[in-house]
Order: C-alpha cells, then structure tokens, then sequence
C-alpha cells in the first residue's frame, strides 16, 4: 500500500478510473459541484508518475464516483454530459445516463449503485429517482441480478452515512463503511444490513468503521484508490 499526500480526500475519484475494454482513463477532474466553493475540495493531490503512465488522457470532464462499469455496461451519472456523449460514441458496451440521488451535491452514483458479478445493487432510495425503475428493467433483462439494499440516511442530505455500497473491493474481500458509534436500534439495522449485503455478495465482508475519516459517513470506495490487487 502506497500513500499520497494532500488535502484532496477524493482520492478515488481523482485518480484514473478502470473501465473494462477501454483500460485505465484519466478523465478531466473538474465535476460540477466544484463551481460551488463550499463543495470545491484542494487539487494539491498529484497523481503519481507510474499512474500516470498507465492510464490514456481523455478530454472528458468525469471523476471516478460518476461512473460505474463493468465488461458490459457503463452507467454515467447524468450530471456530467460531455461524458454522456463521449461514452455513447463507444462500441461494445452498453451505456446508460442515470440519475443520481438529486440530494447529493456530487452528483455520484458509486454509493447509490454498484455492479458485482452478475448482481446489480442499488440502495432504495433509488427508486424515487427518474428513470430508475426502466432501468432495473433493462439491467435484469442483461441478465444482472437486481439487489435493493436498505440504506441509513440521515435527514442531513449532505451527509452519505449508510451509503454501504460505497464500498472497496480488493482481492477478493470487500472492505464496507460503517458507522461505528451506532447503538440500540440503529446497530441492529446496520447489522441486519451487512447481513444481507454478506448473503448476496459471497465474498468476505470487512466492516470499516468510517465515522473518523469521514464524520458524514460513507466514502471509503472515494477516500482509497486500488488495482485490484492486494
């Protein structure tokens, strides 16, 4: 493991992203939300050389949390529209524009939805937004299980507490954001959740308490950036 310094926390998403058949893109990192100086974070991460040289550079405003892939789909957060249009030029692989939870401020989809394997999970709370019920539809028809997995919401629509499917996946294991001061109640739900989320995913859960990294919760697949590798 390798660490970066700076004061950017979305490392995941300023890094370059993998998307199966194109390889390794380092996209424009200046998405929407930064024209709001509450939301602009630092640029003081600088990607490393051997990063660098790994990945294509491509003139499409994207980050890493506004997208989505795998070998047969590429789901693009709605938000960025040059790379709606730069996706849908691309030959054998299926995209599609979804919308992202209007609450948040990035516009991101990597803690609302997630594709593993042949299983496509997203949280409930989809399912209010635009667009998202013929959307399950077509994903099933592709063949992808669709998993709805309760979330954890605060009313504080900045927060991404029990957004469990911003999760990280290395070697096999899956590395989940918790909150780990949740007691009574709350616990429980969260327990009943990782439960579900361990049954459906058949892999090794790791439960990372995220509530000191990240107070607002959730984050983990932003605040780490991996090769898949251990």
């Amino acid at each position: 493991m390798q660490w970066v310094e700076g004061t950017n926390p979305w490392v995941r998403d300023w890094f370059p992203v993998r998307i199966p058949r194109m390889g390794w893109l380092q996209f424009d990192y200046a998405p929407p939300y930064h024209a709001d100086a509450e939301f602009r974070e630092s640029m003081d991460v600088e990607v490393p050389l051997s990063v660098r040289e790994m990945s294509d550079a491509v003139p499409v405003v994207l980050d890493g949390g506004a997208v989505v892939a795998d070998e047969q789909v590429l789901l693009v957060s709605n938000r960025f529209e040059s790379a709606m249009r730069w996706a849908r030029g691309k030959e054998g692989v299926d995209v599609e524009a979804v919308a992202p939870d209007p609450q948040d401020f990035t516009g991101h989809l990597d803690g609302l939805c997630r594709l593993h394997n042949a299983l496509f999970l997203y949280h409930d709370v989809a399912l209010a937004l635009p667009g998202w019920s013929g959307l399950i539809r077509r994903m099933e028809a592709r063949g992808y299980t669709a998993v709805e997995v309760p979330s954890m919401l605060t009313s504080n629509p900045k927060s991404a507490e029990g957004l469990f499917l911003n999760f990280i996946e290395v070697a096999g294991t899956v590395f989940i954001p918790i909150n780990g001061g949740l007691q009574g109640e709350q616990f429980e739900i969260q327990e009943h959740i990782l439960k579900g989320l361990g049954s459906a995913l058949r892999v090794p859960i790791v439960p990372i308490g995220s509530e000191e990294a990240f107070p607002d919760g959730g984050a983990l697949h932003c605040l780490t950036w991996s090769k898949g590798e251990a």
